[in-house]
């Protein structure tokens, strides 16, 4: 049977990893717009970053008066789970970055 601890850590670790869709689907539509590929690189991994520390927030609230060892393994996961998401998230907009930068008409030269 699941607890009600295993819905709560299923619901905190989902939540930390709709950090990834939100970071890129930002990253990659300011890209497309604006052409800065580091600076909009450095936004999604602060929302990545916010994302997790928001659930970790609230994985605080819950864990802490039940378990401590739980506590430590939640933020453990959510760590981990964070840092494979930036990794990715960089990844994908490192091979990506040409797709989303387009050319102006000013860099077009008529010859």
């Amino acid at each position: 049977m699941i607890s009600e601890t295993d819905v709560i850590l299923f619901f905190y670790s989902l939540f930390i990893l709709m950090g990834l869709p939100v970071g890129y689907k930002y990253a990659s539509n300011m890209i497309k717009k604006t052409g800065l590929v580091l600076a909009h690189c450095v936004i999604a991994i602060f929302i990545n970053i916010v994302m997790g520390l928001i659930g970790t927030i609230f994985w605080l609230f819950y864990s802490w008066g039940v378990n401590e060892f739980l506590f430590i393994g939640g933020m453990l996961l959510g760590m981990g789970i964070s840092l494979v998401n930036i990794i990715i998230l960089l990844l994908l907009l490192y091979f990506r970055r040409k797709k989303f930068q387009h050319k102006s008409p000013s860099d077009v030269s008529n010859t």
